[in-house]
């Protein structure tokens, strides 16, 4: 903000920064109600920072507004995280993944859009997401694994197998630490693949391969340290 007001700001650039101050609120209402009454990106700061703040409603109209005068992704994602937060999963899904279209190349849109579709079981939208994808960004470690759930869940065994397998096995380089996903989606394959073939399968029993088993962070499942051996005398 420049003497009370906001610069011009690209609808197809991520915002550099967000505030959360009391003080800061203030002069972005005041610039809302004056200087920038027609500022969609002030009216995009105010109404993300009022959803920080927990003022839900607040936050999902001011974030309207912005929108309607001109429409932007950013808006969108933030009125998805009002859906989220109270727990409408739906809809929360369909926001994100219409800012995903809005802006193709951005992968962080795309990797989050994937999941809120894949929690919301709207498997089928997934798929149609990560399909109109630029390649590149379709080819993302983490937007491949969501497709891969959305095959198991759609009944596509063998090509989420496949994908599961390719290049040696998945890796997401932003795994974050005590991740487990990539351990579920083997375990989702193998049930799936039990259950066709009529064969019983046991979680706590299956000889998870060790590229897939992310769980050695967890006591239950850490292997044994190996025992030194003892000097002789």
């Amino acid at each position: 903000m420049n003497e009370g007001k906001f610069l011009c700001h690209d609808p197809k650039i991520s915002p550099v920064s967000w505030m959360l101050q009391g003080d800061w609120t203030r002069l972005m209402e005041a610039a809302c109600e004056e200087s920038d009454k027609d500022n969609w990106y002030a009216y995009l700061q105010l109404g993300m920072t009022y959803v920080a703040d927990g003022r839900l409603n607040d936050g999902w109209h001011i974030l309207a507004k912005s929108y309607e005068m001109k429409p932007s992704a950013w808006a969108l994602y933030g009125q998805s995280i009002v859906k989220k937060v109270i727990g409408d999963r739906e809809n929360c899904a369909l926001l994100i993944r219409d800012a995903a279209k809005m802006l193709p190349n951005d992968i962080s849109l795309a990797k989050e859009a994937m999941e809120c579709l894949i929690a919301a079981e709207m498997y089928e939208e997934a798929m149609h997401l990560s399909d109109s994808m630029p390649e590149k960004v379709r080819a993302n470690g983490r937007v491949r694994l969501y497709k891969t759930l959305a095959h198991i869940h759609l009944g596509d065994i063998e090509v989420a197998e496949a994908v599961l397998n390719e290049n040696g096995g998945l890796i997401l380089p932003d795994i974050r630490e005590g991740e487990t996903i990539i351990t579920e989606l083997w375990f989702l394959i193998e049930e799936a693949k039990a259950k066709r073939d009529g064969r019983e399968f046991d979680r706590n029993t299956a000889n998870v391969p060790p590229i897939f088993d992310y769980r050695q962070c967890s006591t239950e499942h850490r292997r044994p340290a190996r025992k030194r051996a003892k000097k002789k005398d």
